[in-house]
């Protein structure tokens, strides 16, 4: 599995390639979203490639060890509580996206893709998560159909307000260059996808309690939240992350 000591050894790296980044990312327009509730997508923690990943433990070296903790803690209780219940993206404060400038691709690019793409892979996440719950019934936790096919419809508020709208091959062919620009990161990239499932979460909650016991808590987790209602294991959990776990460069 990834260790902090993996992402330290990645960092000088990937300073070298986040100005490239944000080139990449400059070739999306800008958006806004015009439907009645805006942010709610935002809820969502997206999937991000590894370089992503790595941009986003940068930006929480700069915090104070009371935000960084705090931080951790957010991204460990989206992991441990998914998908009994919803928890919001750890970025996403009292008010508007707290790492904007910063936030990855997918959050860029939504509402970009045409609306029978989004169709689409709307579907492809509701089965996906269908068969989650079907993993879960084997570990002996029922989910209801409202937190099974939790994806909402994709958003068709999306207005671009600033440069111009591209087309679906257009935003694959940027998001196969996003990638592809954590090439040097080597096998991080592929252990990320791989073994993460693209999810910086994850990997944050396995860094902050180690990797078996981040699954075991989860399990715990689930199981208590769907069973009893209570939230025993999480507290116990979240109590066992702090700063010190995700410190680069700590004495």
């Amino acid at each position: 599995m990834i260790s902090l000591e993996d992402v330290a050894s990645a960092m000088p790296v990937a300073e070298l390639l986040l100005p490239r980044l944000q080139g990449l990312y400059e070739a999306l327009p800008e958006t806004i979203c015009t439907c009645d509730q805006p942010g709610v997508c935002c809820h969502s923690l997206p999937e991000m490639t590894a370089l992503e990943a790595v941009s986003m433990i940068r930006l929480m070296q700069g915090m104070g060890d009371a935000e960084l903790t705090a931080t951790a803690r957010r991204f460990a209780e989206l992991f441990l509580t998914d998908p009994a219940r919803r928890a919001e993206c750890p970025f996403l404060g009292d008010g508007p996206c707290t790492v904007y400038v910063h936030r990855p691709f997918a959050c860029r690019a939504y509402g970009l893709w045409s609306q029978d793409l989004g169709a689409v892979r709307t579907q492809e996440s509701r089965e996906a998560n269908r068969a989650l719950g079907q993993l879960w019934k084997r570990h002996g936790v029922e989910l209801s159909p409202e937190l099974a096919e939790r994806e909402p419809d994709y958003c068709a508020k999306v207005e671009v307000i600033s440069g111009r709208p591209l087309s679906d091959s257009a935003l694959m062919s940027l998001l196969q260059r996003v990638y592809a620009l954590g090439a040097p990161l080597g096998s991080l990239q592929t252990r990320f996808e791989l073994e993460y499932h693209s999810d910086v979460s994850f990997l944050l909650t396995s860094i902050g309690l180690g990797a078996k016991k981040a699954m075991l808590f989860k399990l715990a987790v689930i199981k208590e939240t769907m069973d009893r209602g209570t939230e025993t294991h999480l507290r116990r959990a979240l109590d066992q992350i702090s700063a010190a776990s995700f410190r680069i460069g700590k004495p």
